[in-house]
């Protein structure tokens, strides 16, 4: 069955809500998940209706404190994969940054537990309560019409920014450029991601596109971030200039996951024609809200005045007796 933008917006707010705990005690999947959640809300929340802002601001600096915990346990799960791959010389490097990266990731958590609990959740407890009790079929049917619009609106201008991102990381890598081009295909498959889940579009194979583009980018990110912290760590050490090992290692990986990622750019613009071509589809198709509400009232109103008038009846003669 398909969900109503606000169904959505209960269901993405109750995983967060679920794993906020575990994030707080610095679970690394809990962390994760309850910061994917905050993704798919703020690609919703706008779709919703009401005065959300301050759920919105609650969602983005929860997001925030989360992506900084979450980028240094990558770091670590992807720096420790190396052990069995770097020669037995750089295993002291590898030591080294292991040991710098955990006690980083260890003030982050410290950092990110203390800004959750400033944080007032009022405001999104409220708003996924209201949302629960958005389940009349009118007020459905009212919403399901309304939003959709919105929906498109935004996958269209996603597609838009996603293409232009692309276009501008080229085959020659320019780590800005590639960082600019994974958001904005992030962005892309959640807000295709909502047109899924509200059956507006059958886009599986868009979804599948868009994560695979966005893993190699993700990848490409990750192993710069890293690359970059242990060049800075050091510089901090007053250790030579000159990369070492792991590092070495890591921009090779690098320029491997680039590759992947040129190899496959070209379908985020097939991608963005068929979005456009989808939602100029569903604009000529669509009905205005008031008159699917109207339609809706004043329907039975219309069969009735169709039946023909009834006869009067006669009045029955009683015989005296």
């Amino acid at each position: 069955m398909h969900a109503t933008p606000s169904a959505l917006f209960h269901r993405h707010t109750d995983s967060f809500l679920n794993n906020l705990n575990g994030a707080l005690d610095g679970d690394i999947q809990s962390v994760h998940q309850a910061r994917i959640a905050t993704r798919r809300l703020r690609e919703i929340l706008p779709v919703v209706g009401g005065d959300l802002e301050d759920v919105m601001k609650t969602v983005r600096s929860a997001g925030r404190q989360l992506g900084k915990v979450r980028e240094l346990d990558v770091m670590c799960t992807l720096l420790g994969s190396l052990g069995s791959r770097i020669p037995t010389t750089a295993a002291a490097d590898l030591h080294r940054g292991m040991q710098a990266l955990r006690a980083r990731r260890v003030q982050a958590r410290r950092a990110m537990i203390k800004s959750l609990e400033r944080l007032d959740f009022s405001p999104l407890h409220d708003a996924r309560a209201n949302a629960a009790k958005r389940w009349q079929w009118i007020a459905r049917l009212h919403e399901r019409n309304s939003g959709s619009a919105q929906i498109w609106d935004r996958v269209v201008e996603r597609s838009r920014q996603a293409a232009d991102a692309v276009t501008r990381a080229r085959a020659v890598y320019f780590p800005n450029r590639a960082h600019h081009a994974r958001v904005a295909i992030k962005k892309l498959r959640y807000a295709c991601e909502v047109l899924v889940e509200t059956g507006l579009w059958h886009a599986d194979a868009a979804l599948k596109d868009l994560r695979r583009l966005q893993g190699a980018l993700g990848d490409v990110h990750d192993l710069q971030v890293l690359d970059d912290t242990l060049a800075e760590l050091a510089t901090a050490e007053h250790v030579a200039p000159e990369p070492s090992a792991v590092r070495l290692m890591l921009e090779s990986d690098l320029d491997r996951r680039y590759a992947d990622y040129v190899g496959r750019r070209e379908r985020i613009f097939a991608l963005a024609d068929a979005c456009a071509r989808a939602a100029e589809r569903q604009g000529r198709w669509r009905l205005p809200t008031p008159l699917i509400a109207a339609s809706v009232i004043t329907a039975p109103i219309f069969i009735e005045s169709m039946r023909p008038a009834r006869r009067p009846q006669r009045p029955r003669i009683v015989s005296a007796v």
